[in-house]
This record gives structure tokens, C-alpha cells and sequence, in this order.
């Protein structure tokens, strides 16, 4: 018995092998941009953090030389009356008590620290920050994938404008940024040179979302045209005067080369008749001289 036909598989082509690396490719920077954010916020908050370790040390430093002296105080004050200097010899008494109960004090002292670090309001107060002063984020969408946009931090008070935020959308999802916009949940545009938080913290929809389309196509218009007659006699001298000069400007602007050269043929014509005349007249006004100078 033959066995079934072994079924081939056609290699890919070299145009989809280019798409699918240029995919992968995409889907990489976009990984590493994400991975890159993150990377800032954790230093961020890990800086943030050192300082209130750092903060919270000095603070325990301080008290912790406070308590020791305060210890030594009532030890004083228990024995009656100031040392003198016999019995500065003795002092090392209410320091040597103050060792044995030294292990005790660091272990509540800790215990307070740890409370106080679980404790939010008690962290962001010392981070000299308000209970409501978190970064605001807006929610882009481009087709089928969205993500996250900071666009208002009020530790620093930085806000951004619809044009930067479409400059990093675009830069994010590799789009030409002068074919594309920003629209609301209405298909209006949002202008780019307003503020993000602004008008968005403004909209009575309270959606904090904008979506990424192409430019609009503008359909050019056809140009109008109208006709229509105006009575004439109806207007002023003054306006009539006007317009016969206009349509004779008009009229004169229309004509071809070949009139204007008979035109000025015609008047090279007139201007030669005009000086023949001339010569006819001044060669009978001499010859009338002449004939009455012979005259006795």
C-alpha cells in the first residue's frame, strides 16, 4: 500500500519575511521603550525613597542623643543634688545604666519607624507632598492598541499640549505627524496647541481618552459662478460714465495685434498727409514773398 502524500508547506516569501521582522522589530522598541519608563520610575521612586531613609535617620539620630540625655538628667535627679567634683568619678553609673537598656530603646525606636514608614500620610508629608498631588495620565488609542500618557505631574507643575503628546503618540506607534490628529470620543478635533489636562479635566464626559486618526481629506470645491444683468439706466451719471470708460478699457485691452499695427499705420498715414500739408503751405507762403519783393 503507498502512503498519503506528503503535504509541502510554501517557503514564505521575502516581502513577508520583511513584514513580519519589521513587526517584531516594532514590538521590540516598544518593549524597550515601556521597560525604559519603567526604568526612570522605579530610580525615581527609589531616590525618593533613599531620602526619606536618610531623613528618618537623622531624625532617630536626634532623638536617640535626646533620650540619652534625658536619661542621664533623671538619673541626676534621683540622686538629690548635682556632682560635684568627688563624685564626678561616679557619672560613669548613669552611663553604664544607659548601655544596659540601650538594646531596648533601638528596638522600639525601630518598631516606631517601621509604623511610621507604613503609614502613606506620614511618608508623603515628609516627601513634602499633598495626599492628592499624583500624576495625571491620559489614555491614547490607535486602532486596536492603546496606552498610557503622562500629562500633568503636579510635583513639578509640568503639563503637556495636544502637539507634544501627538509628537511622542506618533513617535511611539511610528507615525508621520503631519497626517495625523487627535480627536474626542466625538470625532472632533482637539486643537494642538491647548493644554492636555486642561481641556480634557474640563469635559463634562470625564473620560480621560483621545484617539489617534488620520487627517481628514478636504474635498475641493468647485468654483461658483453667477450671472446677472443690471439695469443701467437705473444708476447714477457719474457710475454710467464709469462703466462706458471700463468697457471701452475692456474693449481696447481685446484687440489683436494685427488691429493695433493697422492702427498706427493709420496714424503714420495721418501724421505724413499732416506734413505734406505743411510743405505745400510754407512753399506758397515764400513763393508769395518772393513775387511781391519783385513788385514796384
Amino acid at each position: 500500500a503507498t502512503g498519503a502524500p506528503a503535504v509541502t508547506t510554501p517557503a514564505p516569501s521575502y516581502e513577508e519575511q520583511r513584514k513580519q521582522l519589521e513587526f517584531e522589530l516594532a514590538n521590540a522598541k516598544r518593549n524597550v521603550i515601556l521597560h525604559t519608563k519603567e526604568l526612570v520610575e522605579q530610580q525615581k521612586s527609589s531616590k525618593q525613597m533613599d531620602e526619606t531613609l536618610q531623613h528618618l535617620q537623622y531624625i532617630v539620630s536626634a532623638q536617640s542623643q535626646e533620650v540619652a540625655q534625658q536619661k542621664l538628667d533623671l538619673h541626676v535627679h534621683d540622686k538629690g543634688d548635682l556632682l560635684d567634683e568627688d563624685d564626678k568619678q561616679d557619672s560613669t553609673i548613669a552611663l553604664t545604666s544607659y548601655r544596659e537598656v540601650s538594646k531596648e530603646l533601638q528596638g522600639a525606636f525601630r518598631k516606631a519607624v517601621d509604623i511610621k514608614l507604613n503609614d502613606a500620610a506620614f511618608v508623603q508629608k515628609l516627601r513634602g507632598e499633598p495626599l492628592g498631588s499624583k500624576p495625571e495620565f491620559c489614555h491614547v488609542k490607535w486602532r486596536d492598541e492603546s496606552a498610557d500618557w503622562k500629562i500633568f505631574d503636579p510635583r513639578d507643575n509640568t503639563e503637556v499640549t495636544f502637539h507634544a503628546l501627538l509628537e511622542d503618540v506618533s513617535r511611539y506607534w511610528g507615525l508621520d505627524q503631519t497626517a495625523m490628529t487627535l480627536v474626542d470620543h466625538k470625532k472632533c478635533i482637539w486643537p494642538l496647541d491647548a493644554y492636555v489636562w486642561d481641556e480634557l479635566s474640563a469635559s463634562p464626559t470625564d473620560k480621560m481618552t483621545v484617539e489617534v486618526v488620520r487627517n481628514p481629506r478636504i474635498k475641493a470645491l468647485g468654483t461658483l459662478e453667477l450671472e446677472y444683468t443690471v439695469d443701467e439706466s437705473t444708476l447714477p451719471i457719474a457710475v454710467q460714465r464709469r462703466l462706458n470708460r471700463e468697457r471701452r478699457a475692456a474693449q481696447l485691452a481685446r484687440h489683436t495685434k494685427e488691429s493695433l499695427r493697422r492702427e498706427r499705420q493709420r496714424e503714420r498715414n495721418a501724421l505724413f498727409s499732416e506734413f505734406v500739408k505743411y510743405l505745400a503751405m510754407m512753399s506758397l507762403y515764400f513763393s508769395v514773398l518772393l513775387l511781391r519783393r519783385n513788385v514796384r
